[in-house]
């Protein structure tokens, strides 16, 4: 059986090489290759901390020349990288992509916010046996996941997804050809050619496996006339 931290990494580096690396690779130049070789050498090696303080060097370089593309990736790395070697990888990954989402620019932001959704999303789906024994509180301020129900974690998820749409007149201006040395050959720039498109499949892939609507009633409705709040004798009479 698969643990996981395993599907946790798997599922992250996906998400690297097919979403996000084309703009990195097609981007990355000189001295920042050279690190990310020595950082995927260390991988291969199975040498986790030392290539996630390789990746954490190159993250304070690029935050420092504003170079947008590999401050994605670096997230992105360190995220995977995080949930083999740290106990709390999830939570210490989710805030860091949320303090990154808040200062970030287009179309980076909306990049980020997919990406954060589905780390969100596969934490949702490994703890779900635990998630759906939580009850709903209100009134009370958590910082933490590990608090979070089954509704507020898919109100996060789906406002990340559905920011990430909201610059759409500039997202569909971005060509998803930028992306193509990480994409896998085939039909991707026909059927999702812009970043857009790319971006909105991925929304509609959780919006449309109806995991953001669990928490709420099949056929919702609210109760609008006064009459309903009459004294029994009275209400018995209704025509509802």
């Amino acid at each position: 059986m698969l643990t996981g931290k395993f599907l946790f990494t798997r599922f992250l580096s996906l998400f690297v090489f097919i979403a996000i690396s084309g703009v990195v690779q097609c981007q990355t130049t000189g001295n920042y290759q050279k690190q990310w070789n020595t950082a995927d050498s260390l991988i291969k090696k199975g040498l986790t901390r030392s290539a996630l303080d390789k990746v954490q060097g190159i993250y304070l370089q690029a935050k420092k020349t504003g170079a947008q593309p590999e401050l994605i990736r670096a997230l992105i790395y360190q995220t995977a990288l995080r949930s083999n070697i740290e106990e709390d990888a999830t939570k210490t990954s989710i805030d860091s992509l949320e303090r990154e989402i808040s200062r970030a620019k287009e179309p980076a932001r909306s990049i980020l916010e997919s990406y954060t959704a589905e780390v969100y999303r596969l934490y949702y789906q490994l703890n779900r046996y635990r998630i759906y024994d939580r009850t709903p509180t209100i009134g009370i301020e958590k910082k933490d996941i590990a608090t979070w129900d089954a509704r507020e974690l898919n109100d996060r998820i789906s406002a990340l997804y559905s920011s990430s749409l909201k610059d759409a007149p500039l997202l569909k201006e971005i060509s998803i050809e930028s992306y193509s040395a990480a994409l896998e050959k085939g039909n991707s720039a026909t059927l999702r050619p812009t970043l857009f498109d790319f971006l909105a499949f991925r929304a509609l892939d959780y919006f449309g496996d109806g995991e953001a609507g669990f928490s709420q009633p099949g056929s919702p409705f609210t109760i609008t006339d006064p009459r309903a709040l009459e004294p029994a004798s009275d209400f018995v009479h209704l025509t509802l």
